[in-house]
């Protein structure tokens, strides 16, 4: 994996699964992470540092339903889509899995 990839996983699940910088370590400690590390990558990616405790934004309804409609037309793949959006496809998973839960619970 790149380092340009892995910046963008890191902050996926920094900014998107609200993942604290001790459980991204952890997740990806086969591509030898460290918190320094890490916090460098998000630095660099213009990703601003949560203070500790502070948990990951609500949830964008309308993003995560235009991803799941992107992501439902003949074809398209995660990988497809998180291009198009210029981001990873597990963003894109992450999106069409809490767009069908939202749809489940609402019609």
């Amino acid at each position: 994996m790149t380092r340009e990839e892995l910046g963008r996983c890191v902050a996926d699940d920094y900014e998107i699964r609200g993942l604290a910088l001790d459980d991204i370590v952890r997740k990806w400690r086969g591509e030898g992470l460290t918190v320094y590390m890490t916090r460098k990558l998000l630095i660099e990616r213009g990703v601003t540092i949560r203070s500790r405790g502070v948990r990951k934004k609500p949830l964008d309804l309308e993003e995560a339903a235009a991803v799941l409609r992107d992501y439902e037309k003949p074809g398209a793949s995660t990988r497809t889509v998180g291009e198009k959006w210029g981001r990873s496809h597990e963003w894109v998973r992450q999106r069409v899995k809490d767009a069908r839960e939202e749809e489940a619970r609402h019609g």
